[in-house]
């Protein structure tokens, strides 16, 4: 299965789909609300062109949103494991950080771990390869 398909299923092993698209029917229905009362957009003039780019505009932000939560949620399974420096060898503890990273939808502030090797000073990032592209 490649990354980029990810299935998810709930504690009693059925598909979450369902309950994944009617949040998304309500968070979108809320957000279209704002965008009227807001004066973003309005409906009476807007073309369908004006209405399918404020759509990406917000599909967009909530993308690197999720990116940067599914992250910081990823550190925080690992922030009190100990790994081993790719020099010395020596264990060492994680810190979270957060860094500047180019997703598809944009640019977003994702959150890392870095070790600092306090025997040889090397700096590592023990679950980079979870952020690598390809």
């Amino acid at each position: 299965m490649e990354d980029t398909q990810i299935v998810r299923k709930n504690r009693s092993g059925v598909d979450s789909d369902n309950s994944l698209q009617a949040r998304i029917r309500e968070v979108s229905r809320q957000l279209v609300n704002e965008q009227i009362e807001n004066g973003r957009i309005d409906l009476q003039t807007a073309s369908f062109r004006q209405i399918e780019v404020l759509s990406h505009e917000i599909g967009q932000q909530i993308a690197r949103q999720l990116g940067q939560h599914l992250t910081e949620k990823q550190a925080d399974q690992h922030i009190a494991d100990q790994y081993p420096c790719p020099t010395c060898g020596r264990e060492c503890h994680p810190i979270k950080r957060p860094r500047e990273m180019i997703m598809v939808d944009g640019p977003t502030e994702i959150i890392e771990l870095k070790c600092d090797c306090p025997k040889c000073r090397r700096s590592f990032f023990p679950t980079s390869r979870h952020h690598q592209t390809e």
